[in-house]
């Protein structure tokens, strides 16, 4: 006879990353709206991103796809440079752009535990 899932837990723990304010703080009280939910760290940039998770040791990142320094794809590098050092990390990249070749890049190396989800 299997074990039902344990209920302690605790909330999914959320690094949030969104270089515009209003829609960073948008999402985060959104976010906090569920109780399994806490938003540990909610940042502007890609340094801030990579500082909260060495801090906060999230379970997932939320992560906007172009943020400073370069409002390129700082989204994309954070989750490849995450996979390796944080295999177990869930990291969904929000975009406004519906450019294939993001999601491409976010799922060359596998789909396990990443996401591309269009704001």
């Amino acid at each position: 006879m299997t074990e039902p899932p344990s209920d302690t837990a605790g909330p999914i723990r959320v690094v949030l990353a969104e270089d515009n304010l209003i829609v960073r703080e948008g999402v985060r009280r959104l976010l906090e709206l569920d109780d399994e939910v806490e938003v540990v760290a909610s940042c502007g940039d890609l340094d801030s991103l990579l500082a909260a998770v060495e801090a906060r040791r999230p379970d997932v990142v939320l992560t906007d796809i172009r943020m400073p320094p370069d409002a390129s794809d700082e989204g994309i590098r954070a989750a490849l440079r995450l996979r390796e050092t944080h295999p177990g990390l869930g990291v969904v990249v929000l975009s406004q752009y519906a450019d294939p070749g993001y999601a491409v890049a976010l799922l060359a190396n596998g789909s396990d535990r990443r996401a591309y989800l269009l704001k």
